[in-house]
């Protein structure tokens, strides 16, 4: 298992849709969002070879690979390291992936 370590950019992502589903809908939708992101970086932790390349290949970003969230959309971005995963971004899925990303 590898532990996630969300970057700052990451982090700031996640507050940024958490204040966003407070304002659009109600705390209850805001925590449950929490609730997938944590899903989310469980699963990566115990799988992290399962996320999709599909944007390094595309970025030519060597080893970043992408997860999606259950029930929100919302994408996340990671590097595998020896012993953790560096998350660098959580992204909505509508966003202009690429351009966040480079």
């Amino acid at each position: 298992m590898k532990p996630c370590r969300p970057t700052a950019a990451a982090a700031a992502d996640i507050d940024s849709a958490f204040n966003h589903c407070l304002l659009q809908a109600d705390a209850d939708v805001a925590l449950r969002f929490i609730d997938a992101i944590d899903t989310a970086f469980q699963h990566m932790a115990e799988h992290p070879a399962t996320g999709s390349p599909r944007y390094a290949r595309q970025l030519e970003i060597p080893g970043l690979r992408c997860w999606l969230t259950s029930a929100y959309p919302y994408a996340v971005f990671y590097l595998e390291r020896e012993t953790h995963l560096d998350v660098i971004r959580v992204l909505h899925q509508h966003a202009d992936l690429p351009a966040h990303l480079r």
